[in-house]
């Protein structure tokens, strides 16, 4: 399970460097890990990478890396 900040980075506006949706899915797709989980995305208002960019990305990932987006305070379990 690889969870990854996907907020991006603009120095400008005082966004701390993060990864683009792009960034992730790249790390995701040589790393391989079951799972690929964004975070950081509708939390800040200096956010800069919108969700919907990381579902157009997730899509590049190897078919054996499952893109889990969570809602804010969302519960998730993995059951065996």
């Amino acid at each position: 399970m690889l969870f990854l900040p996907i907020n991006g980075w603009d120095p400008a506006r005082g966004v701390p460097g993060n990864m683009t949706a792009a960034e992730a899915v790249d790390l995701a797709a040589r790393v391989h890990p079951r799972y690929l989980v964004p975070h950081n995305y509708d939390m800040f208002t200096l956010n800069t990478v919108a969700i919907e960019v990381f579902e157009a990305e997730a899509r590049r990932l190897p078919a054996a890396v499952e893109p889990r987006i969570l809602r804010c305070g969302e519960r998730w379990e993995i059951k065996k």
